[in-house]
This record gives structure tokens, sequence and C-alpha cells, in this order.
């Protein structure tokens, strides 16, 4: 599996290559430019335009990667304009689509790569950890993972009267959990925060609502987290002895 996806990002980087080259040397007649399809979508619909008067649409090949697409998949609109509909948008859709003469060797017409996934889910409060007067983080649940790049900021203000707004020193994204972290390295103890998270990518945006109070001190860690933090206590036989005496004369 991972030589797979190996092998397919080589390919993606060699393909982007070819096509910049080639948007810059002559004109990419496929449309729209910079697609992105939503996983679940019942199709996506590419164009191809035919501008040479050698060719027509009746001409053409559409291609994913090396591979020829069905033809059933085709809609001629008239000689110079040919479609590719793209049936049930899977993670799989991704990728180099490229509209190519049948007649002198596949001749490159146009291409796009398309980009899949979905909208951001709207991100939920999880929990804040104060050390005292040191570290502060908060964390978020983002939900499903978009697949797509995807832009967090999360800005807050305080309960001051000033009203001025702060953003995130360090927004994390944890990329194994569907976890966001913002990391302080202090905390603002007294200060009631207001946290407003927003999420934006190609296909939506969401935000936290209503936005999320916290007051640090609410949020302090426990004498048991910190001795959890430490590990556990190691007892010389003269330390424990002395433990035991000063409990059993306290009974």
């Amino acid at each position: 599996m991972a030589t797979r996806s190996a092998v397919r990002s080589s390919l993606v980087a060699v393909s982007v290559l070819l096509m910049t080259i080639l948007n810059l040397s002559v004109q990419n007649n496929v449309q729209p430019v910079t697609p992105v399809a939503e996983i679940g979508s019942s199709s996506f619909t590419f164009n191809c335009t035919v501008n040479r008067t050698d060719l027509t649409a009746n001409d053409t090949v559409w291609k994913h990667y090396s591979e020829e697409l069905p033809q059933k998949w085709y809609k001629i609109v008239d000689a110079t304009l040919i479609q590719l509909v793209i049936p049930n948008i899977t993670e799989s859709s991704r990728g180099i689509y490229e509209c190519r003469s049948r007649l002198d060797n596949r001749h490159l017409i146009g291409g796009e790569i398309l980009e899949v996934g979905y909208p951001p889910d709207q991100p939920t409060f999880e929990r804040c950890l104060s050390d005292n007067l040191g570290p502060f983080t908060c964390w978020w649940n983002r939900g499903r993972d978009p697949i797509l790049k995807t832009t967090y900021n999360l800005t807050y203000t305080f309960n001051d009267g000033s009203g001025l707004p702060y953003t995130c020193p360090d927004l994390e994204v944890l990329e194994d959990s569907s976890s966001l972290a913002c990391h302080w390295g202090y905390t603002s103890a007294g200060l009631e925060h207001r946290f407003m998270l927003t999420a934006q990518n190609a296909l939506g945006s969401q935000k936290t609502w209503p936005p999320t109070y916290v007051n640090p001190s609410h949020f302090g860690k426990s004498n048991e987290q910190k001795r959890s933090e430490k590990g556990p206590m190691i007892f010389t036989k003269r330390k424990y002895a002395c433990i035991l005496k000063s409990a059993l004369e306290h009974q």
C-alpha cells in the first residue's frame, strides 16, 4: 500500500511538472481550472475545447493518468466541445485528467488535476489544561478529515473591556487524530477567553458557534496529573520504613 502510494505521488509530481510546462507554452483547453469535487457527489464534469481545424470533438479521448476512460462518460456538445462526466466521486477520483487527440499519437490538448475531499466540519471545543501560571493548552475536535488543504484560524478576546482580538500563537493540527491544539507559553490567569475557531477550504467554511468561553483557572492540572507526569516515586527501603513508621504512629 505504501509503495503504491509512493508511485502515485511520483506520477503526480512528474505530471504536474509536464502540465506546468504545457501551460507555459500553449493554451490549456480543459476547464475548470484547479477543480475540486466533493466526495460523495453524483458526478463532476470537465470541458475540453478543440480549437484545431484538423480535429473535432469526435477525435478526442479522455485519460485519467495513463488509463483511457470509457466513452460512456463522454458527452459531445458540438464539434468543438467535448465533456467528461465522471460519475460517483470517491477518493480514487482524484488525479490528473487529460484531453487528447485520438488521431496524432494522442497529442495533448489540455489537462487538469482534480482534487477531492470534504468541506470542513464544524469544530467543537474539547478541553483546556493550565499548569498554574505556566503553559496553557486548549484542544478542539475538527471532525472528519477533509482530505483537502484546510486553513484553521483561532482568534480570541479577553473580558478586560478592550475588545482587542488576538490570534493563537501556536495552532497545531494533530494529523494522527481529529484534534487541533493551541499552545501558549503562559497562562493569562483571571481573564476569561472568548474563542472563535474557523475552518475553510475550497468546498466551504465552518466556525465554532456559539463562541467558547474559557476561564483558565477552571482548567488547572490536578496534583494527581502532576504526579502522573513525573512518573512513579521510587522508594528505598530506608525511605519506605520512615513513611511506614509515620503512618503507623498517626493511626
